[in-house]
């Protein structure tokens, strides 16, 4: 069990390490665990998990996000929509749409009361 703690600290540390030192080749290893289709679903649904967290936080200084940049950013937004119409597996096309939500949530700003009524 000790074994498996410190695997998964080291992996965790990794992956920290890299979204920090190169954010972009990070977001597009992930974005192409997502798109290979003879990645197993387990890989892909780790994979859109890991996304998310990458594209979480948008407007802290220093997120992987911002640290796309503008053109990065348009591609992020591009690959997750044609992920989102592709995706043959339904548990891995759910994980995208949240990365989907998530982004659109810190991305759009719509007032209170400019909100529609369902």
């Amino acid at each position: 069990l000790q074994s498996d703690t410190w695997t998964r600290t080291t992996a965790e540390k990794t992956f920290s390490d890299a979204r920090q030192q190169q954010p972009g080749a990070t977001v597009a290893g992930l974005f192409q665990a997502l798109a290979e289709p003879s990645v197993e679903e387990p890989v892909k649904e780790q994979a859109a998990v890991l996304l998310r967290q990458c594209l979480g936080k948008l407007r802290n200084e220093g997120s992987t996000w911002s640290q796309l940049g503008a053109q990065g950013q348009g591609e992020c937004r591009a690959k997750l929509l044609l992920l989102l119409e592709a995706e043959p597996s339904d548990k891995v096309r759910r994980k995208v749409a949240d990365i989907v939500q998530s982004l659109g949530n810190q991305l759009i700003d719509i007032e209170d009361d400019e909100r529609p009524n369902n």
